[in-house]
């Protein structure tokens, strides 16, 4: 994303028609008080041409991602990836009781 004809614009990012929570957030999004809500409001201050990154989802699941872009916000491309934390895995995984083979 870009904001070519300004220092800077803003883009409010909504999941599933919410402000993203805290623990989605990632390193560009900000947040502030939403007056006509009472919560917070989650958005990104694009101030150069580069890749944003929006929302960290913890799992898989299907989600609608809606931006609100002010004006002179230019998109040029989107990344969707999804990967599993191999870390998590390994805990999840050792925390499985293993089948007991004699019985099969």
């Amino acid at each position: 994303m870009a904001s070519p004809h300004a220092t800077a614009a803003e883009v409010v990012i909504l999941q599933d028609g919410k402000p993203l929570p805290r623990k989605r957030a990632t390193r560009d999004i900000r947040f502030r008080p939403n007056a006509n809500a009472g919560t917070e409001e989650s958005y990104i201050v694009v101030d150069s041409a580069r890749m944003y990154s929006l929302v960290d989802n913890h799992e898989f699941g299907e989600h609608e991602l809606e931006l609100r872009c002010s004006d002179g916000v230019a998109a040029f491309a989107f990344t969707f990836t999804s990967c599993v934390d191999p870390v998590a895995s390994a805990l999840q995984a050792s925390s499985v009781p293993e089948p007991d083979v004699s019985k099969i």
